[in-house]
């Protein structure tokens, strides 16, 4: 057997609170499969030529809360148009599961080899892929800039792309609200129907998360509570970012309030 590796630029991303959501959302479970298959299909729709999408051809392979995005790089060029077609891609991707679902990604954009068949997928690009996913932290999909390069992730920053505090590049994708990418319109219409759903969500989603459980004691919980809600933390304060171009009255008023058992702090909305 022979076993050929190519570059690929790869985008992967998984679901958090993926368990949780299928605990919870019984009757939807049939909707959200349905959705993804969607979503795949959508994937080779969007490649029609004069499109944003156009010139790449997207690989989708997905396993349970796993996704992966790849698109084999042709050396034709820097790879700009590759990252900016799947930094658009994943932004309407989140934009979808947080208003119809409820559901928030993390994952990342790197470049690397790695073997594709009908059945499997493996290589170094891959394992970098998912070590990235990891280091994102919070609910985004960060870029790669060691391997795309800064140049790309600079210039990426007029589109969809922003450069956080902790001077990462992620999608920024509430920045598609209001717009129209290639030939999709799915987010340029009834901007204002689509803001008030995902500020609904964020809000349940804050108020579910945003404090700790008041039994807890193991350490550990403890622990994973508080990175938990360091992720609603930044999806609050990224969504009222993003609501001082829209209206600041479409933003989520928010306060922190200590709890005195573990004298930590919990997010309170409204």
């Amino acid at each position: 057997m022979n076993i050929n590796t190519k570059a690929y630029y790869i985008a992967y991303f998984d679901v958090l609170g993926y368990k949780a959501f299928f605990e919870d959302k019984g009757n939807d479970i049939p909707e959200f499969l349905h959705s993804n298959i969607e979503l795949a299909r959508d994937i080779s729709r969007k490649t029609e030529k004069g499109t944003v999408f156009s010139d790449c051809r997207f690989i989708v392979k997905m396993f349970s809360d796993n996704s992966m995005i790849l698109v084999e790089d042709t050396k034709k060029d820097d790879g700009y148009k590759t990252v900016k077609a799947l930094s658009y891609l994943l932004a309407i991707f989140q934009l979808r599961f947080l208003e119809k679902y409820r559901i928030l990604v993390r994952g990342a954009i790197t470049k690397g080899d790695a073997y594709i068949d009908n059945n499997i997928v493996f290589g170094e690009g891959l394992i970098r892929a998912v070590t990235l996913e990891g280091l994102a932290n919070f609910p985004r999909i960060i870029l790669d800039k060691e391997r795309l390069g800064n140049q790309i992730c600079d210039d990426l920053c007029e589109k969809c792309i922003a450069k956080d505090v902790d001077d990462e590049y992620y999608i920024n994708f509430f920045s598609v609200l209001g717009t129209s990418v290639g030939l999709d319109d799915e987010y340029s219409n009834n901007v204002e129907l689509h803001v008030a759903n995902i500020r609904k969500n964020i809000t349940t989603l804050v108020k579910k998360h945003g404090k700790y459980n008041r039994s807890v004691k193991d350490i550990k919980k403890i622990a994973q509570a508080e990175r938990t809600i360091s992720k609603y933390t930044w999806l609050l304060a990224k969504y009222n970012e993003f609501c001082e171009t829209i209206g600041e009255g479409w933003a989520i008023a928010y306060r922190f309030e200590l709890y005195y058992r573990l004298m930590k702090s919990e997010i309170h909305v409204g």
